[in-house]
């Protein structure tokens, strides 16, 4: 009856909750880019930029500001990808991936 229903519900709260497996959600894994990072500021900053001269009205400085952040963002997203696919690459070629600060030998 009800104190079944309570006893149940009590102790599902003092269970531990399932670790999840390691290779559904893996631990960061290598580095950061540095450049990425850089770039993802520059992309920010030019933006905040480009909404500043339009909410002041000068709207050939904003045309120009957005047309910068989307060079800015096109070089991020390169970085981005060029930075994956270096880490990937020699998965492929048969090598193991090296990061820094591991021993590789």
């Amino acid at each position: 009856g009800t104190n079944s229903l309570l006893f149940a519900v009590g102790h599902v709260g003092d269970m531990p909750a399932p670790k999840p497996p390691e290779d559904i959600l893996p631990g960061p894994k290598g580095t950061r880019n540095p450049l990425v990072i850089v770039g993802a500021g520059i992309t920010g900053a030019v933006l905040c930029c480009g909404f500043l001269a339009f909410k002041s009205g000068n709207t050939n400085m904003s045309q120009q500001m957005m047309r910068a952040r989307i060079l800015a963002q096109g070089a991020t997203v390169a970085l981005m990808v060029g930075s994956s696919g270096a880490l990937v690459l020699p998965t492929f070629l048969g090598g193991e991936v090296t990061t820094p600060g591991s021993d590789s030998a």
